[in-house]
């Protein structure tokens, strides 16, 4: 399955630099890579269509080819024998303002545009055709790459790295303050605000890998990029009025002996209002056209206790159609919410909306205005009914915000198999909110993409399928993934400012480290983790006692973090670096 299309090129009038008070409208960002550590291969293009493959032809951004983008398993390139799970996704994001005006941006595929362009806005909630050019581009490195940055800094003997020893995705990482920081075509770029993580092993705030900074990254591949929602104003699809968004973004993924995690892609993103509206009534819509194979064929449900919308075979078997097929034992997709952003309370949310749509335009089909979007993202159809319980969706008298919220292998539970569906070509929203969002606010959410292919499932169990496979890949995050994801703030405290809750000397250490604890701590534990964020020692102590000494003789030199917990809840990170004896 593909579409192409021919779009009119934006008429852009000339580069200007003061863009505080006038904009050059940005072009559409063509950029495109692949996210392929594990058994999955991921295109992402534009940097706004996720699990999706563009490609510009002749050299024109708006004279694209787009096809189904999220090969699994991975075959090797060029083999002819690939198949994909998921044909496209993106983000709707939708907000009412001051004046109960709807501002919404999306991505999404009918209409092959979007209203998001590269880069970041400046404190003005602007940007220009200059930057935005800067920053159509994906970065990518691997922990191949940051293990050797680290690996330097210690045969340095912590002292400045030579540049030329220093991995290109190292050096030119666009995190804040680096010097040598690289956008499209090599271009220098001056970072002067927070944008691609890192870990600060100088505690001076700045990004400099040549005093031993590297990249924080998750996974064996990671890859970032930075988009906004503002690089044209003039918009014209659907009447387009911004919400002035930042949107930092992480896509990565672990080669795993486990093939939960082998199957899975992770993915954060942190998202910055960067301009003086306030909104309120915010949701975060995630846009997926599942299409698993054979596009015209499959069925979608949610999991309410997971957070995750779901795409399956509406048939035993999965034919080649117009894409190509899976054949026997079709596999299962989830769209997991990990973590998703706090509400107005500072409680994290789960999924708040499941709905399904129709390719077509229909009171039920795709949506042709803001207003169309703006009820998707919050459980209403085109006509501002609300989605009910039973049959389609529409029409009944339960309202609820969760369409085939029930488990396929149960006949009197609400699916598409206890309604004998048709099987078509399906596409689903599933969101997060309602929230505020005041200037100068950021929320972050973290979601994956799970997949298992289990020896038969044919409206079967959730559960013991899909539902096992996003257990585990919920619980690596949690135990793996989640530790190590606040380190960069934590660790650049200073050591000995007041209060600080404990001490760790000597630092850098060659043997063993002692613990001194400054103040009373209840079920006290501490942790010590590698650079993955893998556990290697803990200790549980009592309030008696004050000082602490862990055996490190066995692991090797290298950069570490130790970890304090009070009550289950981490009080403070302390950065180690262990040398040759």
């Amino acid at each position: 399955m593909f579409r192409f299309c021919l779009l009119p090129a934006l008429l852009l009038s000339g580069i200007s630099l003061n863009f505080i008070h006038a904009q050059t409208p940005c072009d559409r960002a063509n950029a495109r890579t692949v996210l392929d550590a594990n058994n999955a291969r991921v295109n992402l293009s534009h940097l706004s269509y996720f699990w999706t493959k563009i490609d510009t032809q002749f050299g024109d951004p708006d004279n694209f080819e787009m096809s189904a983008g999220y090969e699994i398993p991975k075959l090797p390139e060029g083999s002819g024998n690939d198949v994909h799970s998921i044909f496209s996704g993106g983000f709707w994001i939708g907000a009412l303002d001051k004046d109960d005006s709807i501002r919404l941006s999306r991505t999404i595929y009918e209409y092959e545009i979007e209203n998001f362009w590269a880069g970041p806005l400046n404190s003005n909630g602007k940007t220009d055709l200059s930057i935005c050019n800067a920053y159509d581009k994906y970065w990518e490195t691997s922990d191949t790459e940051v293990q050797k940055q680290i690996n330097n800094y210690r045969f340095s003997n912590y002292q400045d790295i030579p540049l030329a020893n220093i991995p290109e995705s190292v050096l030119k990482w666009p995190a804040r303050g680096n010097p040598y920081a690289k956008g499209k075509n090599g271009q220098s770029i001056t970072i002067n605000e927070e944008l691609a993580p890192f870990v600060d092993v100088d505690s001076n705030g700045v990004y400099n890998p040549v005093k031993g900074d590297f990249p924080d990254i998750r996974g064996d591949q990671h890859i970032f990029w930075v988009f906004n929602d503002k690089g044209d104003t003039s918009h014209p699809f659907f009447d387009h009025n911004p919400l002035g968004i930042e949107i930092h973004a992480n896509a990565y993924a672990y080669s795993s002996n486990n093939t939960a995690i082998d199957n899975a892609t992770y993915y954060s993103f942190k998202f910055l209002a960067k301009d003086t509206i306030e909104l309120r009534e915010m949701n975060i819509g995630i846009f997926v056209d599942i299409d698993l194979g054979c596009f015209n064929n499959d069925f979608v449900g949610c999991d309410t206790s997971r957070d995750m919308g779901i795409g399956y075979n509406g048939t035993a078997t999965d034919p080649d159609c117009a894409s190509k097929g899976y054949g026997a034992n079709p596999p299962i997709t989830g769209i997991k919410i990990l973590k998703g952003p706090k509400d107005n309370n500072g409680d994290r949310m789960g999924m708040s909306v499941f709905k399904y749509y129709n390719g077509d335009f229909s009171v039920m089909g795709t949506p042709s205005s803001k207003e169309d979007l703006y009820n998707y993202i919050r459980g209403f159809w085109k006509d501002n009914t609300t989605q009910t319980i039973g049959g389609n969706g529409y029409g009944g008298n339960v309202p609820t915000n969760f369409m085939f919220s029930g488990n396929p292998a149960n006949p009197n539970e609400w699916s598409e198999c206890s309604e004998n569906n048709t099987p078509a070509d399906r596409r689903f929203i599933m969101s997060v909110g309602p929230m505020d969002f005041m200037p100068g606010e950021v929320k972050t959410m973290d979601i994956a993409v799970v997949w298992t292919r289990p020896d038969s499932f044919h409206c079967g169990d959730f559960n013991s399928t899909i539902g096992a496979a996003a257990d585990q890949v919920q619980a690596f995050c949690d135990s793996v993934i989640d530790v190590p994801k606040e380190v960069p703030v934590v660790s650049s405290i200073n050591e000995n400012m007041k209060g600080d809750p404990f001490s760790v000397f000597p630092n850098p250490f060659d043997q063993n480290i002692r613990v001194q604890v400054n103040k009373p701590i209840e079920n006290a534990h501490l942790t010590l983790l590698d650079i993955s964020g893998k556990s290697l020692k803990s200790h549980t102590f009592s309030n008696l006692d004050t000082q602490i000494e862990i055996q490190t003789s066995e692991i090797p030199p290298c950069i570490y973090f130790l970890n304090l917990f009070e009550n289950g809840k981490s009080v403070g990170v302390k950065k180690l670096i262990k040398t040759e004896p």
